[in-house]
């Protein structure tokens, strides 16, 4: 079945320090072609640092402890409100970790799946 997810937080200043890490999304690495986009958008005043991981264990198994690894790492800049990318590669789920923020920032993390 597609994925469809969206995940949002409100990050003040220092509030992601230590770097905090939002639920894994799980993917359904069976549909063929493997297709996911994710987007990540920013609005209100700040900035924040991010990364978006992926693993290939299995995160609906609560005996798993997910070897996490790193798609893309992120720092807003000013003017720069959204980042989208195409990950082509089997992964079984994504997330989004925030690492920091310089002030009051909302992300957005939207998760897509398309295949048969």
């Amino acid at each position: 079945m597609p994925v469809k997810a969206f995940q949002q937080a409100a990050v003040s200043a220092g509030a992601a320090t230590p770097a905090t890490a939002f639920p894994w999304v799980p993917l359904d690495l069976h549909l063929t072609p493997f297709h996911v986009n994710y987007l990540v958008s920013r609005s209100g005043s700040g900035q924040a640092k991010y990364r978006v991981q992926g693993t290939m264990d299995d995160v609906l198994d609560p005996a798993v402890s997910a070897n996490a690894y790193t798609l893309q790492e992120m720092a807003s800049v000013q003017g720069v409100t959204a980042f989208s990318r195409e990950v082509s590669a089997p992964w079984s789920a994504v997330r989004i970790i925030v690492a920091s923020a310089s002030a009051s920032s909302n992300l957005a993390f939207r998760v897509t799946q398309a295949g048969t």
